[in-house]
């Protein structure tokens, strides 16, 4: 290319997302507790899931991951509202222990019903 056109051009970089703190940062926005180890759990899942599973047929990009955590935000969302309203809900040892369900929750609605009948046994 001509340097005269080269230019009217801007240079690009193109880098991966960093997948680990974007999980992190959504699940912080979504009130979980311990939002990093939660992350961490949630992007092993998803490499250990790309590693086993055929690559062809699934997608386990960072689409996916915000699926997931959309979801449960929306789920984390809808139980800090119930414990705001009901005094007897609001326990912090449940919470946690809602935090982890919430996000296996999630997943299983969003990933399972993707899956072939033969990668479901794995």
């Amino acid at each position: 290319m001509p340097d005269n056109i080269k230019s009217l051009f801007r240079h690009v970089k193109v880098v991966t997302p960093d997948v680990l703190k974007i999980a992190e940062t959504v699940l912080e926005l979504g009130q979980f507790d311990k939002p990093k180890d939660i992350s961490k759990k949630l992007i092993i899942f998803y490499q250990t899931l790309a590693c086993t599973l055929d690559k062809g047929n699934y997608d386990w990009t960072l689409r996916s991951i915000k699926q997931v955590l959309n979801y449960s935000s929306l789920k984390m969302r809808d139980l800090l509202n119930k414990q705001r309203n009901d005094p007897k809900l609001e326990e912090k040892d449940a919470l946690k222990k809602d935090s982890q369900f919430i996000i296996l929750k999630a997943v299983n609605q969003i990933i399972k019903p993707t899956l072939r009948s033969a990668d479901i046994e794995i």
